[in-house]
């Protein structure tokens, strides 16, 4: 199929009319392309004028001869200002001046910019006269070529040519630019241009244009170099694109044309070979070189580094590291700030630290974004006081800490409750200019809330106003929590109306925190208008949202409108979780409707949600006290089944059922389970067993295991001195 493309694209373009080939063909001659810019080089055959005035009195005889400029044309000759310049269209002069007139509008400005090396506007202009035509057409190529007799050498046509690819890539217009491209050919194309537009396309993810260019150099010229396998190796090894087979062919197409891959053709494989989770082979592939003595850099040595952090090997990245350092090369910045974010990833903070006093060792500095990886890490596992001790440390060692830097310190801090400390590093913060920004009042602000301090919570809110600071609706949702949790409903609803005022609008997240608010305080009343308002507003009702207005009218045992809007979810195709049915069938086994509960219990799981350890232990504890006990160790065996494994209070619960029902041998039995699996009984334990011995008239035994408790150390408790006085004996001869 490519091959029937390929030839499609040559025969339409060799088949062409003699009319635009000639002009193309006389003007070849003048083409003189420099290596470094293969589309718009300045170097032409005229001489540069760098006095303006000079130059603009060239253009006056022109002015005068043939039509007079509109105003911004002469601001545009006037300045060179690129603004004036974007506001020109081609198009705009075609209609006010006619298409001949207009094409030496255009010839004048792109002179003027070429004297000025100004190339970027001469870029704009070009794609100006391009997009008058829209696509690549005979017509468009023959205005270029009457473009080009206009110009007088003052550019080439391969110039033109390059600019009308680099027009046609910037717009997407992919198979325009492969037109032009064979166009180009024509008057005889350089590598540095194809080359150039094969990676235009590689960077684009065009793979079929990518190939059909690809085949076309290497059947009909220019021949492909060591940069054209370059970029076809990082066609092969992209992430969304991975064709290794075709990568390691590249291999031997260029050993067959007798072209050596570079540092970059092989880093570019390396890389791809980690991105498809081949680290192992990528690094064993880089140690061959080595040992080849081919060429390897940095950038191949941190892609096999990067690949094992990024799997959490960090200790066979640390191989990596040895590797280069054998191999000659200087592990550097990005080498050791990769292998700090792994290490940090692991929580091996020991380790970061020692790199970073490698690095500095090594003359390295460590950038903000390196040693930030370490800070973030201490502070997110609440070893705040270990970040601010390194953090200091750096600083001694000459490191200059940035705003990141300290915000990070004042989150950690802020979490941690200690607001001596957030205020000790803000105002430090502010000593070496660096303005508190949104992120580090909303760290404060929430860490002020979540410890009671509201009106001060507020006062940094005014504070941050007062700097021009805007708040976010993160910002507003945490202090529009704080009103919630003070009962300030009346507060939090007037601040929303105000921060409406400056356009922030609340969110779905605002929203829930008011309802978590509501049913909290159990206003269930004001929750419907919330419902509305969110609705209204083109939320949608989510199962989090049900189920926490569930739960609340749950916990008022309004168990009707519970199940209404239980049954409401379902009408709107929302599917209950977990919570949900945990919500509903505690409220159902604390109000005694055990047997709904249970029927509510299967149907959960008829709907394929597996319940958790929360909920088993729940419905067990009911069956207990309801004293179905058989049901109650039916579930204990079934959550195993499952993976969960019964706790000391579901054991308590069943030995103490079993006991009440006097049938003690099941009661020992599940103690001794208890035991095996690790759980010590507890004074409610023995208690429950030792009065069940009682009242089966078995005194030995509840002595003996009156004297096992006190042996292991188990004080009586009230209850069981109740039960039994100071003496378990006076007990038993009651």
């Amino acid at each position: 199929m490519l091959k029937l493309k390929l030839v499609f694209f040559r025969e339409s373009f060799l088949n062409k009319g003699k009319y635009s080939s000639f002009l193309y063909r006389a003007s070849s001659a003048l083409a003189c392309v420099s290596t470094q810019d293969p589309f718009l080089n300045s170097t032409s055959n005229f001489e540069p004028i760098n006095n303006f005035s000079h130059k603009f009195n060239n253009f006056k005889s022109f002015r005068r001869k043939d039509f007079e400029y509109s105003a911004l044309v002469g601001i545009v000759l006037r300045t060179l200002n690129s603004r004036f310049v974007k506001e020109m269209r081609f198009t705009d002069s075609v209609r006010n001046y006619g298409l001949n007139r207009s094409l030496k509008l255009f010839s004048v400005l792109i002179k003027a910019f070429s004297s000025e090396k100004m190339n970027r506007e001469i870029q704009f202009l070009i794609g100006s006269i391009v997009s008058y035509y829209g696509n690549a057409t005979e017509i468009l190529f023959g205005l270029i070529g009457e473009l080009m007799r206009e110009l007088n050498g003052t550019m080439t046509l391969l110039q033109a040519y390059g600019a009308i690819i680099r027009y046609f890539v910037e717009s997407n217009m992919y198979h325009d630019a492969l037109l032009t491209y064979f166009e180009a050919k024509m008057v005889g194309i350089e590598i540095n241009l194809c080359n150039f537009l094969l990676k235009s396309l590689v960077e684009r993810n065009q793979l079929e244009f990518s190939n059909i260019l690809f085949h076309d150099m290497k059947s009909f010229g220019p021949s492909p170099n060591v940069y054209t396998y370059s970029i076809m190796m990082d066609l092969y090894t992209k992430k969304d694109n991975l064709h290794l087979k075709q990568a390691l062919q590249i291999f031997h197409e260029m050993e067959i044309n007798g072209i050596k891959p570079n540092e970059v053709t092989y880093a570019t494989y390396i890389n791809g070979l980690c991105r498809a989770g081949q680290v192992g082979p990528a690094f064993n592939f880089l140690k061959n070189l080595r040992i080849k003595g081919l060429n390897c850099n940095n950038y191949c040595f941190n892609a096999v580094i990067l690949g094992f952090c990024q799997f959490g090997q960090v200790s066979e990245a640390l191989k990596v590291l040895d590797e280069m350092k054998l191999n000659g090369s200087k592990p550097d910045l990005h080498s050791y700030s990769i292998l700090i974010d792994g290490f940090c990833r692991k929580m091996d903070f020991c380790k970061s630290r020692d790199l970073i006093l490698e690095m500095l060792n090594n003359g390295i500095k460590p950038s903000n974004v390196t040693y930030s990886s370490i800070l973030n890490g201490l502070c997110k596992i609440g070893r705040v006081k270990e970040a601010l001790k390194l953090f200091r440390q750096l600083g001694f060692k000459g490191i200059s800490h940035d705003q990141i830097s300290y915000g990070i310190l004042i989150n950690g801090f802020c979490k941690i409750g200690d607001l001596d400390s957030v205020f000790e590093i803000w105002d430090e913060m502010i000593r070496r200019n660096f303005v508190p920004d949104l992120y580090n009042y909303t760290n404060l602000i929430h860490a002020l809330c979540n410890l009671g301090f509201f009106e001060e919570a507020l006062g940094q809110f005014d504070q941050m106003l007062g700097q021009g600071i805007v708040p976010n609706i993160i910002t507003c949702t945490v202090l529009i929590d704080g009103y919630c949790k003070k009962g300030f409903f009346t507060e939090a609803f007037l601040f929303i109306n105000k921060i409406r005022d400056i356009g922030i609008n609340p969110n779905l997240y605002t929203y829930k925190v008011i309802i978590n608010g509501l049913c909290r305080e159990r206003k269930l009343d004001n929750v419907y208008e919330v419902l509305c308002n969110l609705t209204k507003r083109g939320f949608p009702l989510d199962v989090k949202i049900y189920s926490k207005i569930i739960d609340g009218f749950v916990k008022i045992s309004d168990f009707n409108t519970a199940f209404e809007l239980f049954d409401e979810m379902l009408n709107e195709g929302i599917k209950p979780n977990i919570f949900t049915y945990t919500s509903l069938i505690n409220g159902l086994c604390i109000d005694g409707k055990l047997n709904h509960a249970l029927n509510l219990f299967d149907k959960m799981l008829l709907e394929g949600i597996k319940p958790d350890q929360k909920l088993y232990t729940s419905l067990i504890a009911y069956l207990c006290r309801e004293k179905k006990l058989n049901g109650a160790l039916q579930l204990v065996r079934e959550m195993e089944r499952k993976g969960l494994k019964p706790d000391l209070y579901i054991y308590t619960c069943l030995i103490n059922g079993f006991a009440k029902l006097r049938s003690m041998d099941l009661a020992i039995s599940l103690m001794n389970e208890m035991v095996e699996l690790g759980f010590k009984p507890s004074v409610v334990t023995y208690t429950a067993v030792i009065l069940g011995f009682c009242k089966t008239g078995d005194k030995d035994k509840a002595k003996e295991l009156y004297n096992e408790m006190l042996k292991a150390g188990i004080s009586p408790d009230f209850k069981f001195s109740y039960l039994f006085g100071c003496n378990i004996e006076e007990r038993e001869n009651e």
